[in-house]
């Protein structure tokens, strides 16, 4: 049956526009079919996951320092067309999904997280962790008699300097 019959069917031929958005749609997947390392390069393997760790681990000063080039520098190291924002991506997956295990593992039992070690020696360990309290071991009375002892000695101190002043003249 001929759709010119068919009751309610009209027929229209695209407009320009349409047919630029077909034509991207057709070249998007043919580049995708032709280059599936596209794909693949979306998911991090194991072996990647470890070695940008291990390159982190190794390298936490220019991270801390200078977050761009450490992105750039663990993309070239780990190799497999990985791209400094992937490599960003990835490490701030890692962190958000340490500090949900992290969190539920003080809750439940222990993760079976494979990075939670790794990570915990990274970002749990380290100086740039902020402490939500700190809770001093030094009571009153000792912190007072180490400010009286420093004051003793700086009184002694400046006794010296000023009987060498003395001499001098």
């Amino acid at each position: 049956m001929d759709q010119a019959n068919i009751p309610g069917f009209v027929n229209c031929t695209p407009s320009s526009f349409q047919n630029k958005i077909l034509n991207k749609i057709d070249n998007t997947k043919s580049e995708l079919d032709s280059n599936e390392s596209i794909s693949s390069s979306k998911f991090w393997t194991d072996s990647e996951t470890k070695a940008l760790l291990s390159f982190l681990s190794d390298n936490f000063d220019l991270y801390h320092k200078n977050k761009t080039k450490f992105y750039a520098a663990a993309a070239i190291n780990i190799g497999n067309n990985r791209t400094s924002m992937q490599v960003n991506s990835k490490i701030q997956y890692l962190r958000t999904k340490y500090e949900k295990e992290n969190k539920e593992e003080t809750e439940k039992a222990r993760s079976k997280w494979p990075y939670l070690d790794e990570i915990n020696e990274l970002f749990g360990n380290r100086k740039n962790v902020k402490p939500k309290y700190l809770i001093s071991s030094i009571d009153n009375n000792k912190l007072n008699s180490l400010k009286k002892a420093k004051k003793e000695s700086l009184s002694i101190a400046q006794g010296r300097l000023e009987i060498e002043h003395e001499k001098l003249r």
